[in-house]
């Protein structure tokens, strides 16, 4: 089985994200707490190469203890994964993705989970889109911690891109208690 992969791009960006979350000195907390392992990849790495999942996890767990309390950690996150996205967007992704309709970019979504990360699988079920519901379900993903705050943010935002209104998301399979659950179901509503 081939080791979980992300690339390099949306580490960087989750990254960023944790800069600008806290003040100089929570900054600094946050770099300190990760791996010497990391801290050297970060310093060299490329948008475009892959890298171990675990470095995605380490950045993620860091921005958790920003403020160390479970519904401020969560927004967090969720805000995190609405960062990457914008960062990942690009102008001319943006434009596209106001062209598309809902039905459409769900048909494409999966392809975006795989093009950026090697592991774990991406469904969506689209059945309630007339009534401006979708679901994506999440497997094989244990050791992808707080993953669900991630994707509600990332998908999220993509979604109101789309369909140029609020997205509202809910969530199974993880918790705190359990952030790295082999399978999340997020269910989105616009």
């Amino acid at each position: 089985m081939q080791e979980p992969m992300t690339r390099g791009s949306l580490i960087l960006n989750a990254a960023a994200y944790s800069d600008v979350l806290c003040d100089e000195a929570g900054v600094r907390r946050v770099r300190h707490g990760l791996s010497q392992e990391l801290r050297r990849a970060l310093a060299t790495m490329s948008s475009a190469a892959w890298y171990p999942r675990a470095y995605y996890v380490e950045v993620l767990r860091g921005i958790v203890q920003v403020h160390n309390e479970p519904s401020q950690s969560y927004l967090d996150v969720v805000r995190c994964g609405r960062t990457v996205f914008e960062k990942e967007a690009n102008t001319l992704m943006k434009l596209l993705l106001r062209g598309m309709n809902a039905r459409l970019f769900l048909r494409k979504f999966p392809d975006f989970w795989a093009q950026d990360m090697v592991g774990g699988t991406l469904r969506v079920d689209s059945s309630q889109i007339e009534q401006n519901k979708v679901t994506l379900l999440l497997t094989e993903v244990a050791g992808f911690e707080h993953l669900g705050p991630l994707c509600a943010g990332f998908a999220g935002r993509a979604l109101e891109q789309v369909t140029g209104k609020q997205v509202d998301a809910t969530q199974t399979g993880w918790s705190f208690d359990e952030p790295d659950a082999d399978e999340l179901t997020l269910r989105f509503s616009w």
